[in-house]
């Protein structure tokens, strides 16, 4: 997960407010072109944390800036967010899913997992489309994502090193 991010202004003029919501101060003001530093984002990706040339910290809607990295791979900065949970259950949605040592379909199968197991996922890789699994024999694992049924959005997860 990046730590932070380049980011430049896309609207003509953008409000810089105190935290993340159009109810919130407005607390400086950003010119089209301008270069900031993205330190995080709200949890629904829709606010971005930024450093002002001034080093001051304020938030910016995140349609109006176009950021170096995907937004999503930006830390959730937005204050009295929950940690996320440490753990989530997922559950094999295909008859079988190879369980491999990392994540991507060139790394070797370690297990395999039956249509409907439960499956104990700690985080996901910076691509989002694979998940680090526990097994049940206690060992751990990468899947692909696409066939794990979680009740979580990705980009609320984890983002764990292979």
């Amino acid at each position: 997960v990046p730590h932070e991010a380049n980011g430049y202004v896309t609207a003509s003029q953008l409000n810089v407010r105190s935290g993340p919501g159009f109810h919130q101060p407005v607390i400086g003001t950003l010119w089209r072109g301008e270069h900031v530093t993205l330190l995080g984002r709200d949890s629904r990706s829709q606010w971005l944390q930024v450093r002002l040339s001034n080093y001051a910290k304020g938030w910016v809607a995140a349609r109006y800036v176009n950021s170096s990295v995907p937004v999503w791979q930006l830390p959730i900065t937005e204050v009295g967010m929950p940690e996320p949970p440490a753990n989530y259950t997922g559950y094999v949605t295909t008859p079988t899913l190879n369980v491999r040592s990392g994540p991507g379909f060139n790394f070797w199968i370690v297990d395999r997992l039956g249509q409907g197991q439960s499956v104990t996922v700690y985080g996901r890789d910076v691509s989002g489309r694979w998940y680090k699994v526990g097994l049940p024999n206690g060992a751990s694992g990468w899947v692909a994502a696409r066939y794990v049924r979680i009740d979580v959005p990705v980009y609320e997860m984890k983002t764990l090193e292979s």
